[in-house]
C-alpha cells in the first residue's frame, strides 16, 4: 500500500542511515502508527502491517514515544515476531 508522505521519506533515509552506521539491525521500515493496543503500536508500512515495541532506548533516554498518527522508522529483524520502533520522526 503506497504511503502519501510531505517529507518523511527523506528524514527515514537520514535516520536509516544514521542506525545502519550504529550497528543497528535493519531492515528498517518508513511506517505510521495507526493505533494503539496496550501501548504497543500498530505500524502500517508499504508492505505490511505489524506490532512493534519501543527501542529500549526510547525509555531510558526518556525519548518521545510514538502516538496514533506519527511516523516512524521501525526496524524489521529476521526472526523477531514484531517489529522495532526505532526512532519517531
Amino acid at each position: 500500500m503506497p504511503l502519501t508522505t510531505w517529507g518523511e521519506r527523506a528524514l527515514f533515509s537520514a535516520a536509516a542511515a544514521e542506525l545502519e552506521a550504529a550497528g543497528e539491525p535493519g531492515p528498517f521500515a518508513l511506517g505510521r502508527v495507526v493505533s494503539l493496543d496496550r501501548s504497543l503500536p500498530l505500524v502500517m508500512s508499504e508492505k505490511d502491517v505489524f506490532r512493534a515495541e519501543h527501542d529500549v532506548r526510547m525509555a531510558k533516554e526518556n525519548q518521545l514515544l510514538p502516538a496514533i498518527g506519527d511516523w516512524v522508522v521501525a526496524a524489521l529483524p529476521q526472526g523477531h515476531d514484531q517489529g522495532i520502533i526505532e526512532q519517531v520522526l
